[in-house]
């Protein structure tokens, strides 16, 4: 029997899901245990489309690194991940049948997610049912990555400073305080920045077409106009 060999990792969002933690402490998480492993966190950065089709950022382990995190959650918790682990060890290997049967539950799905959303966010909502039944991301077997169609500008920090007559290192450090955004150091010590919660749907994460020594890309977090009357009103 013909069969397909699905490489397996278990992102920051789901952890999130299966814990009940919050995405963004997940993601402190697991940048605290990268950086005493001393491993560079942004071989391990993904991303993610937010119900209001914005590309999020999320980082996504292994198992060896999965397990490792969750060493420092309770048992409950770190019985909940191991279980799901084991799930996606048991479909690791799927015959060809299966996964057509997957493929064909997906496009039943699309159907269905079509009548309420256009674009990308119905293809989400259909791999997000897809999942739940079968445990199988067609997106990501497929290398599939959708972009964000939200047409607002969106500005760097220092487009942003224009507006608010600040320099770009000032709205770092206002977007900062008022809880728009977190900032991390990479293995250079250069600071690199990421939204949170509060912040998630006025940026958006976007590739500068560069890469670093290690063949990462390097992406920068760009903020939509809005944000702009927000810090004025702060």
């Amino acid at each position: 029997m013909n069969e397909l060999t699905l490489s397996r990792t278990m992102s920051s969002l789901e952890i999130a899901e299966l814990t009940g933690k919050e995405h963004f402490n997940v993601l402190a998480d697991i940048r605290t245990m990268l950086s005493e492993l001393k491993i560079d966190a942004l071989k391990f950065q993904g991303s993610y489309l937010s119900q209001q089709n914005k590309q999020l950022p999320m980082l996504e382990l292994d198992k060896e690194l999965t397990i490792t995190l969750i060493s420092g959650y309770s048992i409950k918790l770190r019985h909940t991940i191991i279980k799901r682990w084991r799930e996606l060890e048991e479909g690791e290997h799927l015959s060809l049948s299966q996964f057509i049967d997957t493929n064909t539950l997906f496009k039943s799905n699309l159907e269905i997610a079509r009548l309420l959303f256009d674009g990308n966010p119905a293809i989400i909502s259909a791999n997000i049912a897809t999942i739940k039944v079968t445990g199988v991301d067609v997106l990501s077997n497929m290398d599939v990555k959708l972009i964000s169609s939200v047409q607002e500008n969106s500005l760097p920090p220092s487009g942003v400073g224009v507006e608010l007559q600040m320099s770009g290192q000032a709205v770092n450090k206002l977007l900062t305080e008022k809880g728009y955004q977190v900032v991390h150091r990479d293995h250079k010590n250069k600071p690199y920045y990421e939204p949170t919660e509060k912040g998630e749907t006025l940026s958006e994460m976007v590739d500068t077409g560069k890469k670093r020594g290690d063949g990462t890309p390097v992406k920068q977090l760009k903020w939509y106009s809005s944000i702009i009357k927000l810090l004025k009103d702060d």
